[in-house]
């Protein structure tokens, strides 16, 4: 420190460095000291403002083994040395030691080799550091150290996998996190119900005390009746003292009706915070409902996980199968163009032809290019679904085959459906809900809002509970006649794709002889790639609507709310 005093104090000279700022002193006039001071303070002020944000830039021109700027008295963090392990791939800084002293806050710099660290005094919580000091990928908050990796969030990549839908189901319904949201949607139901029994029995314990409450004060005021009676006769019988028993009967009849009332207060209180016969038994009959329908509200929960399931292992195996036609088509368009080609070469083609061959070769690439996307794009959201690295390779064993289970008749569905929906069950428990309610202000007069709004509800429930059989009904039907739809398009995809191969064949053979052209070619052989695709479509349409049929005519899809 003193040092630095007697080289600030000693006479500048043109070509020497400042110690503080490192600038070159150009001459000794006064125009040139103000030059100097006015380089202090803004080096001065870019130190405060990094200190201020926690980290220093420590300029070039630090490169004396002393450097010091003084801001006051501070504490001070003395880092001692960091261990890095060099057994690990990563390093990992490791802060050995730390001290804490009161004493002017300074920077201290120095040049580093490889596998040294740059020390820096910090002030309270802020790290003073230079970017030399962190190596990539350390984060220096305050004193400690801590290293980040942009990719350790990333669901790491495993070896191939092979999965069917069978596998996949499971793994949906039993560990992936929709699954665990279907646990947690269980034990909240678990929570509702205990929460209802829990009530019922509050209410009950207040509604004995209400009895209770209510036998003592008839007790207590037919007691004090009986002594202002008493009272009364004595007043008569002895005319001297009337007076006195006459007070002291207005007494007893006075505390009598004070207990009468403030008991019957305290009962009204408790009924209007929900101490009520009917709020028991609405309580019960919620406790009751939700007993009996929380494994219904989790069947639909792995209901809806299934059909996503279904439909998104189906939407992967079809882009695979779709991109597998478009390479087969691509193949073919390639072996037509060399075909062409060589009967061009003989003369027995014109170069138009090989320029319509190289056309449906190019939208056949084209083609190829597309379904690779979407098929990428399916495989990268089936393992998004499943909790996979997004580019997790995955082998589907189950291929894309019309699927063997028989539809339902759909009088039987119906019938299914009516009795095990679970939006049924919800709209005849509200209206359980709604005729105790309405029960409960059958004193009130019928014309009185209190009742109509009670009435009201309760019709209301009842056109719901009503309408929600006839859309559950249509809902059956209407997936009946998808399913019956789609089976159809199957066929007629099957038909056309037949239709399509079997032309190609003839094509090929006339093509040979002369007789149809090379465009007529061309065209056979793309339409049987579209009919190949439309067969792949179709079967995955088909197999979805059986499976959302089957899954409609029992519990469904859809929670209730307990």
């Amino acid at each position: 420190m003193k040092k630095i005093r007697r080289q600030r104090n000693r006479p500048k000279e043109p070509g020497d460095k400042d110690p503080i700022c490192g600038f070159e002193i150009r001459n000794t006039k006064r125009k040139g000291r103000v030059k100097l001071m006015l380089k202090r303070k803004i080096l001065s002020m870019v130190l405060v403002g990094a200190l201020t944000v926690g980290t220093v830039m420590i300029p070039a021109q630090f490169d004396s083994n002393d450097a010091f700027a003084e801001t006051g008295n501070a504490k001070v963090a003395e880092r001692g040395a960091i261990d890095k392990s060099a057994s690990s791939d990563e390093e990992s800084p490791q802060i050995l030691e730390e001290k804490t002293v009161n004493a002017p806050v300074y920077l201290k710099s120095k040049k580093k080799t490889a596998g040294e660290t740059t020390e820096a005094a910090v002030t309270s919580d802020a790290a003073v550091t230079s970017d030399a000091a962190v190596s990539e990928g350390e984060v220096v908050t305050g004193l400690e150290n801590v290293t980040s990796s942009p990719t350790q969030n990333i669901i790491p990549l495993q070896p191939k996998k092979s999965l069917s839908l069978a596998q996949a189901i499971e793994i949906m319904t039993t560990t992936g996190t929709r699954a665990q949201m279907a646990e947690l949607n269980k034990k909240a139901d678990v929570a509702a119900a205990n929460g209802y029994a829990e009530k019922a029995r509050s209410i009950q314990k207040a509604l004995d005390k209400m009895d209770i409450a209510a036998n003592d004060t008839a007790t207590k005021i037919a007691t004090f009746n009986q002594t202002a009676a008493l009272l009364a006769g004595a007043a008569t019988a002895q005319p001297e003292l009337g007076n006195a028993y006459t007070a002291l009967a207005g007494a007893y009849t006075a505390i009598g009706g004070t207990i009468s009332t403030l008991t019957w207060n305290t009962i009204s209180a408790a009924q209007d915070a929900g101490a009520t016969s009917t709020n028991k038994k609405i309580m019960q009959l919620r406790r009751n409902f939700a007993n009996a329908h929380m494994n219904e509200n989790y069947d639909a929960d792995i209901n809806q996980i299934k059909l996503d399931t279904i439909q998104i292992y189906n939407m992967a195996v079809l882009a695979k199968e779709n991109y597998r036609i478009a390479q087969e088509n691509l193949n073919a368009m390639n072996k037509n163009l060399k075909d062409i080609t060589a009967k061009k070469n003989v003369g027995v083609l014109s170069k138009s032809d090989v320029l319509k061959a190289q056309s449906a070769v190019t939208d056949a690439q084209s083609s190829v290019r597309a379904a690779k996307t979407s098929m990428n794009y399916a495989l990268m959201s089936f393992n998004y679904l499943l909790g996979y690295n997004v580019m997790q390779e995955v082998d589907f064993t189950d291929k894309l085959v019309v699927t063997s289970t028989v539809p339902t008749k759909t009088e039987i569905a119906v019938k299914d459906a009516l009795a095990n929906r679970n939006e049924i069950k919800g709209a005849d428990y509200a209206v359980s809900i709604y005729e105790l309610l309405l029960a409960d202000v059958q004193a009130y007069p019928k014309s009185s809002s209190t009742y109509l709004t009670a009435q009201y509800n309760l019709l209301n429930a009842q056109k719901t509970a009503k309408d929600a059989r006839s859309q559950i009904e249509i809902d059956i039907r209407n997936q009946a006649a998808q399913v019956a739809d789609k089976k159809a398009a199957l066929e007629a995809a099957k038909a056309l794709q037949s239709y399509a191969s079997e032309g190609l064949r003839l094509m090929k053979l006339t093509n040979e002889e002369g007789l149809t052209t090379t465009e007529e070619l061309l065209e056979t052989q793309t339409s049987l790639f579209k009919a190949n695709l439309n067969v792949a479509n179709a079967t995955a349409a088909y197999n979805l609507a059986v499976q959302t049929y089957e899954t409609a005519r029992g519990t469904g899809c859809m929670r209730i709310p307990l």
